[in-house]
């Protein structure tokens, strides 16, 4: 016949030569627990073990993090360079409606800039602040010919960080790049320089 008692701590069902509860892991006969002096240099040691860890943990989190943190920034960096060629492609298509379309109602055939094709409505909001992703972009229309010629650049907002290219496009069409020194913007004749390379599509 099995003697069965109730734990003194959690009330379950236990043997009545139980020493520790299986349930509640309470010790039933005090004698059976282990004396604090004993306990004592374990604790000590788990605790040490665990701080060793925590060290070694953040050691090796920091040397992965600055390992990848290089990788992170080029795959930054071509992100934005991708973004302010895609927004010097939306700066083309917007000429060429606001030009059709004579938006400004001046009666005349002429290209737009940055304020007047968003006022338009035909670039995205967020590229009519002049500011994209790490990117700022400048559209200007020619001063002398604003029927003929108009002009946009990229230039990175911190070169070297935020993009390492510099980009533009005029009233050809074509994006171009550069790599040494960012396109100026010019108002009179729109012309790229000659050092300029065609981006591929």
């Amino acid at each position: 016949m099995d003697d069965r008692v109730a734990c003194p701590y959690c009330g379950e069902d236990i043997p009545s030569i139980a020493r520790k509860c299986r349930h509640c892991g309470e010790f039933i006969d005090p004698a059976a627990a282990p004396d604090a002096r004993e306990a004592l240099p374990h604790l000590a040691l788990g605790v040490f073990l665990g701080v060793v860890l925590l060290a070694l943990l953040c050691v090796v989190g920091s040397i992965v993090a600055t390992a990848a943190a290089p990788g992170l920034q080029r795959a930054e960096t071509a992100r934005n360079e991708a973004a302010a060629v895609a927004a010097l492609r939306a700066v083309v298509a917007a000429q060429e409606a606001f030009r059709s379309s004579d938006p400004d109602r001046n009666g005349v055939a002429d290209f737009g800039d940055l304020a007047q094709l968003g006022a338009a409505h035909l670039l995205d909001p967020g590229l009519v602040t002049g500011i994209h992703e790490g990117y700022q972009l400048e559209v200007a229309a020619s001063r002398t010919e604003p029927r003929l010629r108009w002009i946009a650049v990229a230039s990175p907002l911190t070169p070297g960080r935020t993009g390492d290219r510099f980009f533009a496009v005029n009233h050809a069409g074509a994006v171009h790049v550069r790599t040494s020194r960012p396109f100026p913007l010019d108002v009179i004749g729109c012309e790229l320089p000659g050092d300029a390379r065609p981006v591929g599509p």
